[in-house]
């Protein structure tokens, strides 16, 4: 079973299982699908899914909504007529590179880079000895919302980035971002330049 409700129209036409080539009994799909509305669906093979009508009860407290339902059909023609996980991984590589050029001319080279796949990716931090990676990622993430740009986690780009215009404005925001930690790492406590209390991890694992 592959849970792609992140991935399948992301990553490729066929989702991380097409990239890998591998045909799972059952797919999750979500997100996406919908361009953000409620709906997800559950697809696989068809002797499988055939289950679904005799022998295992399926209910949805959102049937008989028709919104996303709508939503999704105007998604899957966008899909049909364009190739948008090719223009997400565009605006997303554009997005590393843009970072990783800002980093070294700030002189941050190995401290902020975006990791992933470039229609997915997550911020990383590496404080080695100027402060720690916690720390780093927040007044980062900081410096971005005081650009307008909101990533606290990462990027994942939708194709309003595919744009000359959007992308330039992104760039300068994270230039300007990685100016303001090379900032503060220079202050005797780096700590002192974060407005509000240090964010703590929702998840852990155990």
């Amino acid at each position: 079973m592959f849970d792609e409700t992140a991935t399948f129209l992301r990553i490729g036409r066929g989702g991380v299982q097409g990239a890998c080539g591998v045909r799972p009994d059952f797919t999750l799909i979500g997100k996406g699908l919908a361009n953000g509305f409620p709906l997800a669906a559950l697809t696989g093979e068809e002797r499988l899914m055939s289950l679904l009508d005799e022998r295992v009860a399926t209910l949805s407290t959102t049937a008989q909504e028709g919104v996303a339902l709508a939503a999704a059909g105007a998604v899957l023609d966008v899909l049909a007529a364009e190739n948008v996980p090719a223009a997400l991984a565009r605006a997303g590589e554009s997005l590393r590179i843009g970072l990783a050029r800002a980093a070294a001319a700030a002189g941050l080279n190995g401290t902020v880079s975006l990791a992933g796949h470039p229609t997915r990716m997550a911020l990383v931090a590496t404080g080695e000895a100027r402060a720690p990676p916690r720390l780093l990622r927040a007044l980062f993430v900081q410096a971005l919302l005081d650009r307008s740009l909101y990533a606290p986690a990462g990027f994942v780009p939708s194709l309003a980035f595919d744009d000359d215009a959007s992308l330039r404005e992104s760039g300068d925001a994270l230039t300007a971002a990685c100016r303001d930690v090379a900032a503060a790492l220079e202050l005797p406590h780096p700590g002192t330049a974060l407005r509000g209390e240090l964010p703590q991890a929702a998840f852990r694992l155990r």
